[in-house]
């Protein structure tokens, strides 16, 4: 009932804030995003202005074309259609949801980022009754911009988030079919939580002391996303790496160009995720989520420029460190259903 009650309220969080932002819209100037697909620019109507905020729009071209026959609406070639294609669960469910309308997308789109801000409160809801502390605790994670931006700019982060940290939760109950059915729906909504996967990995080595053999069914989203990929190498003739340098780079360069750019909020939000990263990793040495938590921080140091760019950039892909840093520290009363050995499978 409580985490319910919390998924309940997070849902009016994330409406009131996407109504906002709906009437604050203004067709007329083209909103403050950067058009890089060519299907809303200018844009039409309010709804139009939202999903150009952002990454929204490449979900609407996915959306709009889901067998990948038009890479030509993205402006900066295949390369980027291809970057942009290694995501498609996203744009898979609001083909389906729209009933493949393309008036519909964009309202879809938006109803979408309303669902997954509510399905991560119920995912942290249920992770925090796990460890006997009050399921408000969530809100510590959702209400930071890296879960907000995914509401202005209808991205999947909160989506895979949630499906990051249940795919954990239920990997350590012994749980392993739904957890498996949970990493690779992650890993399909965004390449970075690969990373996930290979945290726990390393987790059950060295925590919990298992044998390689029972950890290689962790393999499976990776070797999900490797087959969707191959499929977008066949479709578009790219791979999402030829998108360029600004994604990743070599250790602290994209960091040091890019905070070079940094305003006060920039700044202070990546010291708090650094804190907070620290600090989970440190207290949560034996929990999956203090490494999962760990693994992010580490790969984070390969981040390009544009992925450093502003405070909305690289809290949305470091998500999962604010979340499992939420859980890791909150003061607990109850069994941590993600740390030590799993408990075999169910």
């Amino acid at each position: 009932m409580r985490i319910a009650v919390t998924t309940v309220l997070a849902t009016c969080v994330a409406a009131a804030f996407v109504v906002a932002n709906v009437v604050m819209a203004d067709a007329s100037d083209g909103g403050s995003g950067v058009p890089y697909v060519r299907l809303y620019d200018p844009p039409a109507d309010r709804l139009q202005v939202i999903v150009n905020q952002g990454d929204g729009q490449a979900f609407a071209a996915l959306a709009q074309d889901p067998l990948l026959r038009r890479p030509e609406v993205f402006s900066p070639g295949p390369a980027e259609a291809a970057y942009r294609a290694q995501r498609p669960l996203l744009g898979w469910l609001t083909w389906a949801a729209s009933a493949g309308q393309a008036a519909l997308v964009p309202l879809v789109l938006i109803l979408w980022s309303v669902v997954g801000f509510a399905a991560l409160a119920g995912v942290l809801a249920w992770l925090l009754m796990g460890r006997g502390v009050p399921p408000s605790w969530a809100f510590f994670a959702l209400l930071t911009p890296g879960a907000l931006v995914t509401l202005d700019w209808t991205g999947p982060e909160c989506f895979g988030t949630a499906a990051a940290l249940a795919g954990v939760g239920l990997w350590c109950e012994g749980r392993r079919s739904w957890a498996l059915v949970a990493l690779v729906c992650a890993c399909l909504f965004r390449e970075s939580f690969l990373l996930v996967p290979v945290a726990m990995v390393g987790h059950g080595l060295v925590v919990g002391r298992q044998r390689w053999q029972s950890l290689v069914a962790l393999g499976l989203p990776i070797a999900a996303y490797a087959a969707w990929v191959s499929v977008v190498w066949l479709r578009l003739g790219q791979l999402p790496s030829d998108a360029g340098e600004a994604k990743v780079s070599l250790p602290f360069v994209g960091l040091a160009e890019g905070w070079s750019d940094w305003n006060g909020a920039d700044l202070g939000s990546a010291g708090l995720l650094l804190l907070a990263g620290g600090a989970a990793v440190v207290v949560g040495r034996r929990d999956a989520l203090g490494w999962v938590a760990g693994v992010f921080m580490a790969a984070s140091i390969a981040f390009g420029p544009s992925v450093w760019a502003q405070v909305e950039d690289f809290s949305r892909v470091l998500l999962p460190v604010v979340a499992s840093a939420v859980l890791v520290l909150v003061p607990h009363r109850g069994t941590r259903r993600t740390e030590g050995p799993v408990t075999g499978p169910r």
